[in-house]
C-alpha cells in the first residue's frame, strides 16, 4: 500500500547509457547549465575509471539549476530501456554532495521511470544527476524539472459521526503529508554526506471523531484506486502526532484497505488521517462503526489498535 498544477516546465534529455557503477558522492567537473524551459540532449558512453576532477562518466549526465529558499521542485526522469534514478544534490568543489535520489517514482503510474519533489532549503545552484539503476542500463530517457506552487495549508479536519460513512476522493491539488523521503543512497553511503529534502508527495485527507470513555471503535478505508493508509493521532504543538495506524488490514477480504480499531480510554476527539501509501490519487470511501468483539488474532495484531487517552 502506501495536482492541478502551475508548472513550469523545464527540460528533455535523451541519453544512451552503460557501465559500472559511480560512488553517491563522485568527484564530478562543473554540471551543465539548464533553465526553465530549456530542452537539453546528451549521449552516455563508456565509463571512466580516473577519480580525478574530470568530466562525468558516460553512465551519468548532471544538469544544474538556480533555485530559492523554499521552492518546490519536481524532477522526472523517464526511459523505455532501463530502470532510471534521478538524483538532487549540490557540488562541494568538484564533489557530488547528494540531497536526495528517486528510483521508481511514487505511483503506481510511474513504473520503473524516476519522480522526485524536493523542498530547496536554501538559494543557490543545486545538480540533478540522470542515471540508471546500478549504472548498467542503456539508453534514451527523457529528464524534465518543474518548478511547483506552494503547498496549501493544513485542511480543517471534517467531522465523522458514528455510523457515518464517507466517499471522498484525493487529488493532486490537496495537501500533502511533510515529511521527508529516505533517499537510496547506494551501499556505502554515509548519511553525514547529505541530508534528504525530498517530499513524500503524499496527499491526505483529515477528520476528526469524538468518543467516550470505554468506547471501542473500527475505522474502516477502501478504495480501489490507491493503498490505503489510515492513522489515527491528536494535534500537536508540531502538527500530527500518530497514535496508532493501518496499511492493509487484518483480514483475509481487507486487500489493500485499511482497518483501524481505536478504543478510547478518556472522552475525547481524535483525528483520523486518510492517505494512500504513495503520491497515488482517487476515490475513498470511510467509515466509522462500533468495533465487534474482539478477537484473539485482533489482540496479537501490532498495528491495528489504538488508544486515545
Amino acid at each position: 500500500m502506501i495536482g492541478t498544477r502551475t508548472f513550469l516546465a523545464l527540460g528533455v534529455a535523451a541519453i544512451a547509457i552503460a557501465s559500472p557503477a559511480m560512488a553517491q558522492r563522485g568527484r564530478t567537473a562543473a554540471p551543465a547549465t539548464i533553465t526553465f524551459g530549456q530542452s537539453v540532449e546528451g549521449t552516455l558512453a563508456a565509463a571512466s575509471t580516473s577519480t580525478n576532477c574530470t568530466p562525468d562518466g558516460p553512465e551519468v549526465r548532471s544538469y544544474r539549476f538556480q533555485g530559492q529558499a523554499g521552492q518546490r521542485v519536481q524532477i522526472t526522469q523517464s526511459a523505455d530501456d532501463f530502470d532510471s534514478m534521478v538524483e538532487i544534490g549540490k557540488m562541494d568543489g568538484c564533489t557530488f554532495v547528494p540531497m536526495g535520489s528517486n528510483d521508481d517514482g511514487a505511483g503506481a503510474e510511474d513504473g520503473l521511470n524516476s519522480r522526485l519533489v524536493a523542498r530547496l532549503p536554501e538559494t543557490g545552484t543545486y545538480v540533478i544527476r540522470a542515471r540508471s539503476l546500478g549504472d548498467t542500463g542503456v539508453g534514451k530517457f527523457n529528464l524534465t524539472l518543474t518548478a511547483l506552487p506552494a503547498l496549501p495549508p493544513p485542511p480543517a479536519p471534517i467531522t465523522l459521526a458514528l455510523g457515518q460513512k464517507v466517499e471522498g476522493e484525493l487529488t493532486a491539488n490537496d495537501a500533502v503529508i511533510e515529511e521527508a523521503v529516505e533517499p537510496m543512497w547506494g551501499e556505502g553511503f554515509d548519511s553525514e554526506m547529505g541530508t534528504s529534502i525530498i517530499e513524500s508527495s503524499r496527499p491526505y485527507h483529515l477528520y476528526s471523531f469524538s468518543g467516550t470513555a470505554g468506547q471501542e471503535v473500527l475505522l474502516s478505508l477502501d478504495s480501489e484506486e490507491f493503498d490505503a493508509f489510515l492513522e489515527a493521532g491528536v494535534d500537536s504543538p508540531l502538527g500530527f502526532a500518530v497514535m496508532s495506524s493501518n496499511d492493509d488490514g487484518g483480514g483475509e477480504d481487507d486487500g489493500l484497505n485499511s482497518r483501524l480499531r481505536v478504543k478510547f480510554k478518556t472522552t475525547g476527539t481524535i483525528l483520523i488521517r486518510v492517505s494512500p501509501l504513495s503520491s497515488d490519487t482517487g476515490h475513498y470511501t470511510l467509515i466509522a462503526a462500533d468495533a465487534p468483539p474482539e478477537t484473539a488474532a485482533d489482540a496479537a495484531t501490532d498495528g491495528q489498535e489504538g488508544h486515545a487517552h
